[in-house]
């Protein structure tokens, strides 16, 4: 489970049929065959020294790139793969638009330019516009109506099965420093949520912050030759790092997990000394890697 859960859903559907395969050989094939059909007598083309074959092979090239902008462009109007001003007008058509997080400041010099909505986070949520025509009931209900009711939700939770018969206990992350959110962010959601047509009569609504698990993670690494340690070390850190904005409520970091995002260009090995077992979190919490300290393997005399 990552950050906008439901768009995951469209991380799975198969690819389009529509998109053109691109495969350089069978192109320049292609164009080879249709020049012999038309030429019989001519058979020297398949010679890597045939001047012919070196203007087929640039044909060829052109044509896998002029398939790889149309593909490109059919993209840009599928909700999947649309990124920026496209992703804008899909979402449009849903009713849905991209929010303002800091509003643009003219005052200074230069301008600061607004700071806006990322792609996935529009993305999600036009995914899920059908989810605000229905009251809090579901599960799903609440967890989409707390994004609503602030841009500064970055996600939230709805613990299932509730913990006491008519209580629905939604938990909600920020997006300002380590997710925690404030009473003032608190309120804001339960506000938005509460009123009778939106949540059900018998409901009670207890908002909360999601809990934080924070980790520290300690590895020893071995690098290949020709690497500088120090670089290496800060890119395995920023690797890590940008998990953060990645595990979701209730997501596990996993050994697996944190081997697979260490092994940055220069890293040969990795051992994890901490954590050690992989994590697993509450379903309400979250994890947050606070640090991470990478050494050089000693090796043995």
């Amino acid at each position: 489970m990552m950050q906008f859960k439901a768009s995951q859903y469209l991380v799975d559907l198969p690819e389009p049929t529509v998109f053109k395969v691109i495969d350089f050989e069978k192109e320049l094939e292609e164009i080879i065959a249709n020049f012999v059909s038309r030429h019989p007598s001519y058979q020297e083309i398949v010679l890597e020294s045939d001047p012919l074959k070196k203007a087929f092979e640039s044909w060829a090239y052109d044509r896998i790139n002029m398939k790889n902008a149309y593909n490109e462009d059919l993209k840009q109007s599928m909700l999947k793969y649309a990124t920026h001003n496209n992703l804008d007008v899909l979402a449009a058509n849903l009713l849905i638009h991209r929010r303002v997080l800091v509003p643009a400041d003219d005052s200074t010099s230069p301008p600061t330019p607004a700071v806006l909505e990322d792609d996935e986070s529009l993305r999600f949520r036009a995914q899920t516009a059908d989810r605000l025509a229905q009251v809090a009931g579901p599960k799903s209900g609440y967890e989409r109506l707390a994004i609503e009711a602030s841009e500064e939700v970055k996600e939230s939770f709805v613990m299932l099965p509730t913990p006491v018969p008519g209580e629905v206990h939604l938990y909600i992350r920020s997006r300002q420093g380590n997710g925690q959110a404030n009473q003032s962010l608190i309120k804001q959601v339960n506000d938005f949520i509460t009123p009778d047509d939106k949540r059900p009569l018998n409901d009670k609504l207890i908002v909360r912050s999601g809990k934080i698990h924070e980790v520290t993670i300690e590895l020893i690494a071995t690098y290949y030759n020709g690497y500088f340690e120090e670089s290496v070390n800060k890119a395995v850190k920023e690797s890590l790092l940008k998990l953060n904005d990645r595990l979701s409520f209730g997501d596990p970091l996993t050994y697996n997990l944190i081997h697979a995002t260490a092994r940055v260009p220069g890293i040969q090995n990795i051992e994890i000394i901490m954590p050690k077992s992989d994590v697993m979190p509450e379903p309400f919490a979250y994890i947050v890697i606070k640090d991470v300290v990478v050494t050089r393997k000693v090796e043995e005399a």
